[in-house]
């Protein structure tokens, strides 16, 4: 590929990956204030309702992975995507119970489809041993965080005031800006090595209505499927948890089966890994509900005369991700220079640092003022320690499939391993953020922080028990994983 070329694709996925994924880091950080706020619903409803957005918002994602490339092409299905969340933004700007649930729906499946498109029309632009492909993912993933944390800050500041419908008219043009950047550069992003193309070589370009048929019908009934399950979100946790569970467990036949001892142990180190993996993002998945509603109601955000609005504490996430991103790499080759450090420890690790920081808050909580108010420094510290945990597993966590999965198990454990950390744990923040959810978003700080304080030093105590066991256990861990 050209270098003329990949300068082209690259800078337009990555400038469409921005203006795509502001609509997203809006409803992220604001969904459950705008339910509660805009549309009266008790924290609890919110926090159900939140849970299923977190819980199809990964579980989608493999949905979309299926669809594009085999029944149309990644550029169509991304930009059927775009259009789906216009609409669901078109809807969210006009408030109210019933638009709620369509625009969430059609935002879910939307999301769930162009974000994998994203990652795929971007790799078939290199070989498999292009030098460049590298770079090229760490710009749209630097992207990615820009688009976060503009996406963040319009949301804090249109929160602030109570402007939900200029907020979400916002995000409307954001998502039309994708769409007409990418549909103006068809030819740049063209399907080049996908079961699609082959197809269409094969049997000519007649194969594509039936396949379009059947890929718009699967996106029509997604939709109605996640229509229904968002007027029942409590019900629809409880089924996505068992469902999670379910997929987990499943590995343990899959071990048994598998005739070579090697492959055997390696998808135990699996099963493992994912274990203590559920458990640290359970609890950092619970910054879009329990922590929002925390820094809404319970924490004073002025710092050094300045106000810090409820979204911008998850600033702090993007910036320690985008920094630490780029000194991390370096860090661990000094490291494992001198140490052992594989990445059974880096989980090890990560569990530790997100226990530090639900410490923080414990200590914050401790040391509130006379109303209850913790001070904003607490956050800001334990939004540092959670994004230090996530640089040690989230890019780890993608790595070990790989390192794991023989090539016929690699689909299964990549998918398995996005629902089990994302929409698993996604469900079970939503649940513990239920449990200590007051009716009433408006309670007082002294009312609502026995409450936190149980919750957090619960996460604290897990998370360090958890770390100590996985510490113990690595020498196994290591032998099972051959490394």
């Amino acid at each position: 590929m050209s270098i003329t070329l990949f300068k082209k694709a690259s800078r337009l996925l990555l400038i469409t990956q921005l203006f795509s994924t502001v609509s997203f880091a809006v409803l992220y950080s604001t969904l459950v204030l705008f339910m509660t706020q805009a549309l009266g619903f008790t924290v609890t409803k919110a926090s159900a309702v939140m849970g299923v957005f977190v819980a199809f918002n990964y579980g989608l994602h493999i949905l979309g992975g299926y669809i594009g490339g085999r029944l149309i092409s990644y550029r169509v299905l991304f930009l059927l995507g775009m259009v789906l969340q216009i609409f669901a933004c078109l809807f969210l700007a006009f408030p109210s119970t019933a638009h709620l649930y369509i625009a969430l729906a059609l935002f879910l499946t939307g999301c769930g489809l162009n974000v994998p498109c994203i990652n795929m029309m971007l790799t078939q632009q290199f070989e498999n041993n292009d030098g460049i492909r590298e770079k090229a993912f760490f710009w749209n993933y630097a992207g990615m965080n820009i688009g976060f944390f503009i996406g963040f800050t319009i949301a804090g500041i249109y929160q602030g005031k109570q402007s939900y419908n200029t907020l979400f008219l916002i995000t409307t043009l954001t998502n039309i800006i994708a769409f007409v950047l990418l549909a103006t550069s068809w030819k740049t992003v063209a399907d080049r090595t996908t079961p699609l193309v082959k197809k269409i070589q094969q049997k000519g370009n007649s194969i594509l209505l039936k396949n379009n048929f059947f890929a718009f019908l699967i996106i029509f009934i997604t939709v109605l499927l996640l229509f229904v399950a968002l007027q029942y979100p409590l019900n629809t946790n409880y089924i996505a948890l068992v469902i999670g569970i379910l997929l987990l467990l499943m590995f343990i036949p899959i071990a048994k089966a598998q005739n070579i001892k090697e492959q055997k142990d390696k998808v135990y180190a699996y099963i493992i890994l994912a274990t203590f993996g559920l458990v640290f993002w359970s609890a950092y998945q619970l910054a879009p509900m329990a922590l929002t509603v925390f820094a809404e109601a319970n924490v004073d955000k002025h710092l050094l005369n300045f106000t810090i609005q409820t979204q911008w504490f998850q600033n702090v996430n993007t910036i320690v991700i985008a920094v630490g991103g780029m000194l991390l790499p370096s860090i661990l080759l000094i490291i494992r220079k001198r140490f052992i450090f594989s990445f059974p420890m880096q989980f090890c690790f990560s569990l530790i640092f997100i226990a530090i920081g639900f410490a923080t808050l414990i200590i914050g909580i401790l040391c509130a003022n006379s109303y209850g108010y913790t001070a904003a420094i607490w956050l800001i510290l334990s939004y540092v320690f959670q994004s230090i945990g996530e640089l040690l597993i989230g890019p780890t966590g993608y790595a070990m499939v790989g390192k794991l999965a023989k090539p016929k198990l690699q689909g299964l454990m990549m998918g398995s391993w996005m629902v089990v950390t994302g929409s698993t744990s996604g469900v079970i923040a939503s649940l513990l953020s239920i449990l200590v959810a007051s009716p009433d978003i408006n309670a007082t700080p002294i009312e609502t922080n026995p409450s936190y304080l149980t919750l957090f030093t619960g996460l604290t105590l897990v998370a360090t028990v958890a770390a100590f066991i996985m510490y113990l256990i690595i020498p196994k861990i290591r032998k099972l994983a051959y490394i």
